[in-house]
Formats: C-alpha cells, structure tokens, sequence
C-alpha cells in the first residue's frame, strides 16, 4: 500500500462525516430534505472507493514460467 492509498483510506470517514453533516444542515435549511439527498453519500463513497483503487498499487504476479521456488 503506497501512501496516497494510505490517505485516501484516513480521510474516508471524515469526509463521509462531514457530508452528512452537511447533508442534515440542508435539511435544517429547508432548502432539501435529507430523504432526497441521502443518496449524495453514496456517490462520495463511491468516489472515495474509486480514489483509493486508483491510487493503488497493482498486484504483482509470479513471472510466466518462471522459477517458482
């Protein structure tokens, strides 16, 4: 795991927390309710998923026919 993977994965919680928060100040707002605009967390953790397999190393594999010891 390189460390912008590493950062990716800290931040997560805290920015699905701030979204929420966010989220319900809206909703204390008036302007939207929280049940229309729930779905906005899951896009962020989608984002941040994707974030993180973007940032992240690529699997090595043993070399084809090579020495297996």
């Amino acid at each position: 795991m390189n460390i912008t993977n590493s950062y990716v994965r800290a931040i997560r919680g805290p920015i699905l927390l701030i979204t929420l928060g966010l989220l319900m100040l809206v909703d204390h707002a008036g302007s939207f309710s929280f049940w229309r605009t729930w779905p906005v967390l899951l896009v962020v953790l989608g984002v941040m998923t994707l974030l993180e397999r973007v940032f992240s190393r690529p699997t090595t594999y043993p070399p084809a026919g090579g020495d297996f010891r």
